[in-house]
């Protein structure tokens, strides 16, 4: 079976397209303009980047950072499924943004010396580039992390394609539907295999004809097409690992659940027969049932907890939230993971 925990695309891919296109500041000014076209004053020369560059555990940054006409804006990309904690994640951001500006500016020291300090506004976005179509237009930190309301508020708007606008970041969404589009016309009719470099390479090439004939980013993709390709065949590297990864661990989990209802069976079996009479056999037969099944989706549930913590690196709640375990489920599974590290230690 392939080894994929050394292929290392993950730590690599966020080094994306969109960090590419965003990179330069007239068009991180196309961009504010997008999210503030009262603001006719600021240029790019007023444009100052923060984006942070892997300082975070794992390598995790911020997509986009700026400061521009009085405010802080932060960009997320998000380009997979949509979870609250992805609001905590610019919530960090948006410290470390901070500091690092209180740094540049030589005001870091104020914050303990005087009485106030003028700072730009905070504002955080998530843009939306997956193929979800149920989404919400916000995220808040206090709901969908702490599930209450909080004094430190932060509310992230959720940018999602609009088909009647032009602007660069529109484009750029368009882009990635682009991509998807061709991307699973290709994978759907070959899940159970990789692919091969010319597919992979036809689905590069095919992706900016598109956009050439949309009129979708053309010229940057004019000025940074090799770029680009490579940029795209990591992602699609990626992709392939998550998808022929996520077919391993159902097959495993398969093989697992089937060697714990033959184990548990025989086991439970053992120990309720030899409380009851031949004549309750059919009530044997039921909680025989019961109980194996309890049990089994109870192990095989840790099991694949312990999988996902492993496998990605996960704290205890983020596999649980991932895996929309909830409850008493949720408890058994914590203090049995527990048990089971200490008896490994």
């Amino acid at each position: 079976m392939t080894d994929f925990s050394n292929m290392g695309y993950r730590q690599n891919i966020q080094d994306s397209v969109f960090r590419k296109l965003f990179s330069t500041k007239e068009n991180i000014l196309n961009l504010y303009r997008t999210l503030h076209p009262e603001d006719k004053d600021t240029t790019a020369d007023d444009i100052e980047i923060l984006t942070l560059e892997n300082i975070l555990v794992n390598g995790l940054y911020n997509d986009l950072g700026f400061a521009a006409g009085k405010r802080f804006i932060i960009l997320l990309e998000a380009q997979s499924r949509l979870t609250g904690l992805t609001i905590l994640r610019l919530w960090i951001y948006l410290a470390l943004t901070i500091e690092r500006y209180l740094e540049r500016n030589n005001l870091l020291d104020h914050v303990y010396s005087y009485d106030s300090i003028d700072l730009p506004i905070p504002e955080v976005y998530i843009v939306y580039t997956g193929t979800e179509k149920d989404i919400p237009k916000e995220f808040s930190l206090g709901m969908d992390v702490f599930g209450q309301k909080i004094c430190a508020e932060l509310i992230a708007p959720i940018i999602q394609y609009d088909p009647d606008k032009d602007d660069l970041i529109f484009q750029y969404m368009r882009f990635c539907s682009i991509y998807h589009e061709v991307h699973d016309r290709y994978t759907r009719s070959k899940p159970d295999r990789r692919l091969t470099r010319g597919e992979k390479q036809a689905i590069i090439e095919e992706v900016l004809d598109l956009c050439r004939n949309e009129n979708v980013l053309t010229e940057f993709l004019a000025q940074y097409a090799g770029e680009v390709r490579k940029l795209l065949m990591t992602l699609i590297s990626q992709e392939e690992y998550d998808r022929l990864h996520e077919k391993r661990m159902r097959q495993e989990a398969q093989d697992a659940l089937e060697r714990a209802i033959v184990e548990t069976t025989i086991r439970v079996t053992d120990e309720v027969t030899a409380e009851v009479t031949a004549e309750v056999t059919e009530k044997v037969t039921k909680q025989v049932t019961r109980q194996v099944t309890a049990e089994v989706q109870r192990e095989t549930t840790v099991n694949n907890l312990r999988s996902a913590i492993e496998s990605f690196n996960l704290d205890f709640d983020s596999a649980a939230d991932a895996l929309k375990i909830d409850g008493e489920l949720r408890e058994y599974c914590r203090k049995e993971i527990s048990r089971k590290d200490n008896q490994s230690n």
